[in-house]
């Protein structure tokens, strides 16, 4: 896929129609796209999205009615202009391979808001005529089989996204759907669970008289729990809906500031730059203080006695593998003594019973000296598996080596970045006395305040969220293993029997694909991570959890390293390497669309990323960026690679695409 050409009507901040050319050429894959914190490169990276997948492009969390209304809000309003616009579109071209065949695809979404509701429009062209095999109604999900929503995650990233790859300390959610949408699992796990509910109606249908209460039972909580569900996703989403509400507010409200503010609208631009840096190096810094808590931390208060333990657990280990060795010994000991005393063992020899006996009991004697079974010095008290010793040594030597000073560091500079916060914050926080501008921070920061309310809220509710849908899952287990039972019935119908033998073929053949996969993704991910990390050749292997997408990764010798004792820009580098090798190995060339990349990465892995991976990224990188992160140095080592150059440019309510790149 190439997207070609992205057009704006109204859309956001972007007045009027405006077009911007995004074609790659063969030795020049990147276009560069410049522009200021609030001059629109996040609401133009929403445009590609919802240009293609119109409300599926809001992760699902907005009902048709949240989502007509957030089109409505994305109508452009200038309090300058006389007359307001009253519709808004967005229009894309892109080129799309499918079996060897390029075809031109057009595409334009547009609304309208004439008092009487809002209209909205969905138009599909392919090389230059309209898809007469395909129903107008059906155009969307056209698209959405063509390019699926799930494997945008893939090409759709920015600095929040890896965030959140970076600090997931499970990796479940977004490796695990990044996973499925790659493999096309959901169909299979959505075909289970059809099957699944199909065969429950069926049951009870059927004399499986012992099942027919469980089954009752069971989807009544199903039931329960799924509008359980459907109510905090909703209130959740209202709140969402609230913060984009706020943002927006906000957006409007720097505008005004930067409009009337002068030097000190500039200087505070800076210090919010300054400030949401810091602001995503302390959420690392306390995440890994929260991973050491539930992790190594104990050890590290209790030195001495981890010690003691060490020692305790090595010498229980050596008498272990004694008794063991004893234990064959004796075993060998007690087959040689059988067959020294058998006549056949000496051949022509000629000894009588006697003779043998006594050479068999002198020989044994003198063997047994130094393996017969002692007593042991101290009982074992532990009685761990070979990995739960192996883990616990490997937390004690962490413990009482690397891990404190690495502990001392982390809350130094927690420390340090907090008393910089909270000096930064006072700036920002200073109202001048007079005039226009202090009614204008004195509403962003009650702005501010309102959305850092809410944004708690949110937190709140997803944990409501989480817990809800973990006892939801317990019961669709208890509904699994109820089906399971459906092997031990010998009197049910052959449609159950057919079921049954359906669902298995389906699970081997999710597992041995999904093996496939992540084998391939271990491998790739080696050579990702290498190319723009700092430090080579760290990682020898990983290893990837089918049970829960988890990620282990291995030092050279074997020692695993938990992803809490990554700094903070290895996490990062971890994370886009996760990214870029889920692209490769889905072998669809698909384009790369990165808003603001480097803003959470210090100056060495920035120049990683900007010389090892986004020239070799993809056959199309569209980079959204500010003046910060690709600056004067970097623009000189992207600009052989780069085919053309824009800057978002914000004056008088609104923002106009401008060629060239911040100093061009």
């Amino acid at each position: 896929m190439i997207i070609k050409k992205l057009g704006l009507e109204n859309f956001g901040l972007f007045a009027g129609q405006q077009e911007i050319d995004l074609s790659p050429q063969k030795d020049k894959k990147i276009i560069l796209i410049g522009g200021k914190n609030g001059n629109g490169k996040t609401t133009f990276f929403e445009a590609i999205k919802l240009c293609l997948y119109g409300q599926r492009s809001l992760d699902n969390r907005f009902s048709r009615e949240e989502y007509e209304k957030y089109l409505i809000e994305k109508i452009h309003h200038n309090p300058e202009l006389k007359e307001q616009p009253y519709s808004a579109g967005l229009s894309m071209e892109f080129q799309h391979t499918n079996l060897g065949r390029v075809d031109n695809y057009y595409l334009r979404r547009y609304w309208e808001n004439n008092g009487k509701g809002l209209q909205e429009h969905f138009v599909v062209k392919r090389n230059g005529s309209d898809l007469d095999e395909v129903d107008s109604v059906q155009w969307q999900d056209f698209i959405n089989d063509m390019i699926p929503p799930g494997l945008s995650q893939l090409f759709f990233f920015d600095g929040e996204k890896i965030q959140i790859l970076a600090e997931d300390t499970k990796d479940n959610k977004q490796l695990a759907d990044s996973f499925k949408s790659l493999l096309g699992v959901d169909l299979v796990e959505k075909l289970k669970s059809d099957l699944e509910i199909y065969a429950l109606k069926q049951l009870k249908k059927e004399n499986a008289k012992d099942l027919k209460d469980k089954i009752g039972a069971l989807e009544n909580e199903t039931i329960d729990f799924q509008e359980k569900l459907d109510g905090l996703r909703q209130e959740r989403a209202q709140l969402q809906t609230k913060i984009d509400k706020l943002n927006a507010d906000i957006e409007r409200q720097e505008h005004l500031i930067m409009r009337e503010g002068g030097i000190f609208s500039e200087k505070r631009s800076g210090l919010k730059e300054e400030n949401k840096v810091i602001d995503a190096e302390i959420v690392l810094i306390e995440n890994q203080l929260r991973d050491f808590c539930a992790d190594i931390l104990p050890f590290i208060f209790a030195r001495e006695l981890s010690l003691k333990l060490k020692k305790s657990l090595i010498s229980e280990r050596m008498q272990r593998n004694d008794l063991i060795v004893r234990s064959k010994m004796q075993a060998k000991i007690k087959r040689l003594n059988t067959e020294l005393r058998r006549k056949e063992f000496w051949g022509n020899a000629k000894l009588d019973d006697h003779d043998i006996s006594k050479i068999a009991g002198k020989i044994i004697s003198i063997i047994g000296e130094n393996s017969s079974t002692q007593k042991l010095g101290m009982k074992s008290i532990h009685n761990l598996s070979d990995a739960e010793h192996t883990k616990l040594l490997s937390f004690i030597e962490e413990s009482t080596t690397e891990a404190p000073k690495r502990l001392y560091e982390l809350c130094k500079r927690n420390e340090e970045l907090a008393r910089k916060r909270l000096n930064i914050e006072r700036e920002l926080n200073f109202v001048p006395i007079e005039g226009a501008l202090s009614d204008h921070l004195i509403n962003n920061n009650s702005l501010h305040s309102q959305l850092g309310a809410i944004q708690e809220q949110i937190r709140i509710k997803d944990e409501e969220i989480e817990a809800t849908n973990s006892s939801y899952e317990k019961v669709q287990r208890a509904q699994r293993k109820l089906i399971d039972e459906l092997h031990t019935k010998n009197d049910l119908s052959g449609r159950l029997k057919l079921i049954s033998k359906v669902q298995f073929a389906l699970q081997s053949y999710h597992a041995r694909l999904e093996q496939q996969k992540i084998k391939e993704f271990s491998d790739e991910f080696i050579k990702s991570y290498n190319q723009i990390a700092r430090k080579k050749s760290i990682f020898e292997r990983i290893e990837v959890d089918t049970q829960d997408y988890s990620i282990t990764l291995y030092k050279a010798g074997g020692k695993a390293v938990p992803k809490s004792q990554l700094s903070a820009g290895e996490k990062q580098i971890y994370a886009i390497a996760v990214l870029w090798t889920l692209t490769k190995i889905s072998g669809r060339p698909i384009p790369f669309i990165i808003d603001t990349p480097l803003g959470r990465l210090d100056s060495d892995h920035r120049h990683k990323l900007v010389h090892n991976f986004f020239p070799e990224s993809s056959h199309q990188l569209i980079i959204l960026s500010t003046d910060t992160e690709i600056d004067k140095q970097f623009l000189s080592v992207l600009r052989p690679h780069t085919v053309r150059t824009f800057n978002l440019e914000y004056k008088d309510g609104e923002t106009k695409i401008v060629n060239g790149y911040f100093w061009e």
